[in-house]
């Protein structure tokens, strides 16, 4: 980031909130943490408009971990950086990436629905327990397509699935996998926010992400298609509504099949 304002902003933050982790299953920390790597990387494109959203993710970012996701299990936290120096903007660059770092699975450079290649970049995790004992670490390549006046799509392997977040959808495809498809609102708010009956409504009833820290109060929906192939788990995952469950579906079975176009 080029804003000295924002950097000392986020520091301060980092440090004031470093350990509020919230007790959540690893599928719904993890969706969480897709959206907070989302923003992050739109935030170092701020000269092009993004310091709105950077801004807003301030908080967000912080009161997680610096993305990490918390979780009951042998697995307890997933902790995820990325370096945008790092990021590839042609496909032929991401299939020489995904030698190193993966996934198994092939992906498309251009989708059926015209959604095509973007960038890729590799996101380094560490897994630990509840005790703060490292478990396991590795890269995992993060692959983004886009569509002109559409929010981006990313395509990636996960770490760890579980079932304790109900999907709002789910598609079994002809091979028998099955598809999940979760809708997550993500609302930021400033720092004396109160919270409304609604808000707590939508906490108890999950699939909800309220974070503090944000200048103004700001909504934003983010939807997540996941599945397992061959015991490695992948997702799909997108800002905003105009992209829906049937296309995501879509998108999921054409890189199970290997029929992407």
């Amino acid at each position: 980031m080029d804003d000295p304002i924002l950097e000392k902003r986020l520091k301060n933050m980092f440090e004031s909130r470093a350990g509020e982790l919230p007790d959540e299953s690893v599928r719904k920390a993890r969706i969480r943490r897709n959206v907070y790597e989302k923003i992050e990387r739109e935030g170092n494109y701020m000269k092009k408009g993004f310091m709105k959203k950077a801004v807003a993710a301030v908080a967000a970012i912080c009161v997680f971990g610096s993305m990490t996701a918390f979780a009951i299990g042998k697995i307890a936290g997933i902790t995820s950086r990325t370096d945008i120096r790092d990021e590839v903007h042609t496909y032929e660059q991401a299939l020489e990436l995904q030698k190193e770092n993966g996934p198994m699975v092939d992906f498309p450079e251009k989708f059926s629905n015209g959604y095509a290649f973007k960038a890729a970049v590799p996101v380094n995790y560490e897994t630990e327990d509840k005790d703060g004992n490292k478990l396991g670490n590795g890269t995992q390549l993060s692959v983004t397509y886009g569509k002109d006046g559409m929010e981006d799509v990313t395509f990636s392997a996960e770490v760890g699935m579980d079932g304790e977040l109900t999907p709002a959808e789910v598609r079994t495809c002809e091979d028998g996998t099955e598809l999940c498809f979760y809708k997550l609102t993500n609302k930021f708010v400033p720092a004396d926010y109160e919270l409304t009956e609604e808000d707590k409504k939508a906490q108890e009833d999950g699939n909800f992400n309220l974070a503090y820290g944000s200048d103004k109060v700001e909504v934003m929906t983010s939807y997540t298609v996941e599945w397992n192939m061959d015991g490695q788990g992948y997702s799909l995952f997108k800002f905003g509504e105009d992209l829906g469950a049937e296309e995501m579906f879509g998108m999921a079975e054409e890189i199970i099949a290997g029929r992407s176009k």
